[in-house]
């Protein structure tokens, strides 16, 4: 069992592999000025991560994957305990990606959002 300190240890040398940047969008609802609210895209992070097409190697990743219906899902991998969700957006190197789910498990060394490109 990992106790705090190898688990700290580990997302330390994951975080060499976060190679890239990426923006977490995700809609807000901002006031419209008439009463109502609109549903605003705002970035709520900026973090390092590592994009690739999804391997599928693990059965978690491989059941997100399936929810898509496209030949190509992608597994964006960001720091553990990034807040990141199914209803947000990833934007990195001028691409956009909905998170269709997030792998989170209980030792997080990465938390991986498992997407689709929005062309």
């Amino acid at each position: 069992m990992l106790n705090t300190a190898a688990l700290a240890g580990l997302q330390s040398v994951a975080a060499y592999a976060l190679t890239a940047s990426c923006a977490i969008v995700r809609d807000t609802e901002v006031s419209d000025g008439a009463g109502g609210q609109t549903p605003t895209p705002v970035t709520v992070a900026t973090v390092a991560c590592r994009i690739s097409l999804t391997g599928g190697q693990m059965p978690a990743e491989r059941e997100l994957a399936a929810r898509l219906q496209v030949a190509a899902p992608y597994t964006v991998r960001v720091p553990a305990g990034t807040d990141v969700r199914e209803t947000d957006r990833i934007v990195s190197d001028g691409r956009t990606y909905q998170v269709v789910g997030v792998i989170a498990p209980t030792w997080e060394v990465v938390r991986k959002a498992i997407c689709e490109e929005v062309l």
